[in-house]
């Protein structure tokens, strides 16, 4: 074999290498104090890291080709839930620009709420960033000077190559 055919088949297939895609949960905690009337922001630091995210796949990092957002629920209280007019969940960190998620608005009845997603979302820079932030902006119908805590789960799919 010429070796240039070799690297031309060495080349075709390294780069059919498979992509799995794997589905992980992880649970929000955000919160916030002294919120007004309008609009107002939770936050939480970003604690699933790619390094930790491929560990608990058996995976290296390196693997790891994006990271999509499947699903996203918020939970409110009753007393949250009567004073919250939307809600918008994004992500920011210190080298990537704010990224919407997905919002609500109006809220319906209830107080579990899955989210609209926003499309083609990839969380993978975000998450390789140590100061990456969930935000959770809400408007509220009236003041809120307790501490809020909000809860939610992302439903992250995990694409890598085996």
């Amino acid at each position: 074999m010429k070796p240039f055919s070799f690297l031309l088949l060495l080349l075709v297939f390294t780069g059919c290498a498979k992509l799995s895609t794997e589905t992980k949960t992880i649970d929000l905690q955000l919160s916030g104090d002294m919120l007004f009337s309008g609009a107002n922001t939770l936050q939480m630091p970003v604690q699933t890291t790619t390094q930790s995210l491929a560990g608990t796949l058996n995976l290296e990092e390196s693997q790891l080709k994006n990271i999509g957002l499947n699903k996203a629920t918020i939970r409110l209280t009753e007393e949250q839930k009567a004073i919250t007019e939307s809600l918008l969940l994004q992500i920011v960190s210190a080298n990537n620009e704010m990224l919407s998620l997905g919002t609500l608005n109006p809220l319906p009845e209830g107080t579990e709420f899955e989210l609209n997603l926003a499309e083609e979302v990839d969380l993978l820079p975000y998450l390789n960033d140590e100061d990456a932030t969930w935000v959770l902006d809400l408007n509220l119908s009236e003041d809120y000077m307790d501490e809020m805590k909000v809860s939610g789960q992302l439903e992250l799919n995990v694409n890598y190559k085996d």
